[in-house]
């Protein structure tokens, strides 16, 4: 996300910041595609498990092409995680070479082989039934699966962040707390950025990246036009109350229009009063997938409240995607760089492009679990 200017550096060519730009939207390009065709949840891939006699049908080939596709994604996201987490060992582990490497190999093996076990429950819990109770029939053995992904990379970080710092002689409070704050929230931002494209689909990872895109946009613009009061001059001169609030209310305003979009299956059902299922209505599932809970066949004031609900959810996440901008904005401050790294050449690291979208996915995740636990 777009950041104040800080040290005086090289300003990046045009022609570099083009190139980066069309990298990030091909990767982009590249996630929606293949998460298209790897998607086991909705109808857009058509190697997807079929209805046959009210059940669902799949075959070990479907299932294991869904499966490298799946991987696939997985390997490019993982390739931006590995970049990440070189920034964030070059920023703390710069006497030390092994520790650097150790740091990067110890966090991304982890991160690639726990979600491609993941993969491989989910595609294959058609074919093989009995793992259909581990991977989403079972909100207990869900919610346990996270927590201990999450449990392993906390523990994993409490033990090698201290050493490490040690061996590179800058072990204080500080430098663990920075350490320690910016590979948890990479790693588990990461965590859901993958558990998304996996579990939701590319529509939902869609909708949360317009999120993302129109606060950092829309404040930057009204920003430039009507801001004047700083929000923290010494993090990020460029924020203003004016450019965030703006910011905020057209955000919201646009991606409840979205929401609106998403939603036209279900409003065709109930203005033609079609008493068929959620599921036959919405086959795509693109509210459910992001809320959970729809307004389908609900009363009028269950509907009034799910909107407002709605544009409520927007207000937090656009709010977050801020705190996440000014958190990652604040490290740089204390250990005085401009950027993560210049591998985006126009628009810094990968730190700097991932900050509002790790703690936007990570908000999400937290929420899918307590919605999914309670309902």
């Amino acid at each position: 996300m777009r950041i104040g200017t800080q040290l005086k550096d090289k300003q990046p060519t045009k022609n570099g910041r083009l190139v980066s730009t069309i990298v990030i939207v091909g990767v982009y390009l590249l996630l929606f595609i293949f998460n298209s065709l790897s998607d086991f949840f909705n109808n857009w891939s058509p190697l997807r498990p079929i209805v046959n006699q009210d059940q669902l049908v799949d075959t070990l080939v479907n299932a294991s092409v869904r499966t490298l596709f799946s991987a696939i994604v997985l390997l490019i996201i993982s390739t931006v995680f590995f970049l990440g987490l070189k920034e964030i060992a070059n920023l703390f582990f710069q006497q030390n070479k092994w520790t650097k490497r150790a740091f990067v190999l110890l966090n991304s093996t982890y991160f690639l082989v726990s979600n491609l076990v993941n993969i491989v429950l989910i595609q294959f819990s058609i074919v093989k039934p009995e793992l259909t109770l581990i991977v989403y029939h079972d909100k207990f053995s869900n919610n346990m699966i996270f927590l201990i992904i999450v449990g392993t990379i906390l523990l994993l970080n409490l033990m090698i962040n201290p050493i490490f710092l040690k061996l590179n002689q800058r072990l204080n409070k500080i430098n663990l707390l920075h350490l320690f704050g910016l590979s948890i929230i990479f790693s588990l931002g990461f965590y859901g950025i993958n558990y998304v494209l996996l579990n939701k689909g590319w529509t939902t990872f869609l909708y949360l990246i317009g999120i993302i895109v129109m606060i950092d946009s829309f404040a930057y613009i009204y920003g430039k036009r009507f801001g004047k009061i700083k929000m923290v001059p010494e993090i990020s001169p460029n924020k203003t109350w004016a450019g965030a609030i703006y910011g905020i209310i057209t955000t919201i305003f646009l991606m409840v229009v979205v929401s609106i979009l998403y939603a036209i299956p279900i409003i065709i059902g109930m203005v033609t009063k079609s008493n068929q299922p959620l599921e036959v209505i919405d086959p795509h599932n693109l509210l459910v997938n992001i809320y959970y809970i729809t307004f389908y066949q609900k009363t009028n004031n269950f509907i009034i409240f799910w909107w407002v609900f709605c544009g409520f959810a927007i207000l937090v996440l656009a709010t977050i995607a801020i705190l996440g901008d000014l958190y990652f904005s604040y490290v740089k401050r204390q250990y005085q760089i401009k950027d993560y790294s210049n591998v985006l050449r126009g628009h810094g690291g990968i730190l700097d492009r991932f900050d509002g979208f790790c703690f936007v996915f990570i908000a999400f995740i937290v929420y899918q679990i307590i919605i999914s636990s309670v309902r």
